[in-house]
């Protein structure tokens, strides 16, 4: 099997044929895009919805940024709906990939802030997941696999991407 030219730590990572074959045909880039462009859609819309109705939550503090959830929802609501609209109206590739990795790179950075403190939920989707009767396990359980989709298909696509050109 030839392998291509790029490395990552001194190991190829990318195959020309065989299993590159099989994983490009699961992950097309153009559908990861739109697919990721719909769900910051669905949460935007969950955290937007939420900052309009009188839930107890929105006049609690964010134990990590320190700001009201109502805040809170409604800039990262608003980020998600830009990112939702980039990710399905622009044309460049790779900016999209590029903002898709970065949202989902904070999103992280901010559930690891939680679980240092002893939090092993996060509100991401404020009441929506009320309304769909969700266990606070399975609104977890669903945000947490978006987010491993969101930032697990962004990287996959920039670094094959970045292996092709380089």
């Amino acid at each position: 099997m030839q392998l291509s030219s790029c490395l990552l730590l001194g190991f190829n990572i990318v195959p020309d044929n065989g299993p590159a074959r099989f994983i490009n045909g699961l992950m097309n880039q153009k559908l990861f895009i739109k697919s990721a462009g719909l769900l910051l859609l669905l949460t935007s819309l969950a955290k937007l919805f939420t900052v309009f109705e009188g839930v107890r939550i929105l006049q609690l503090h964010d134990p990590i940024l320190g700001v009201r959830f109502r805040y809170v929802f409604l800039f990262i609501g608003i980020i998600e709906m830009g990112l939702a609209y980039a990710c399905l109206f622009f044309s460049s590739t790779k900016l999209r990939l590029l903002f898709i990795a970065w949202l989902s790179s904070c999103f992280v950075v901010y559930r690891a802030g939680l679980w240092s403190i002893g939090i092993h939920a996060c509100p991401c989707l404020g009441n929506f997941a009320d309304a769909l009767h969700l266990s606070n396990l399975s609104a977890n359980i669903i945000t947490l696999s978006v987010l491993a989709y969101l930032l697990f298909g962004s990287y996959f696509f920039i670094l094959k991407d970045g292996c092709k050109s380089g």
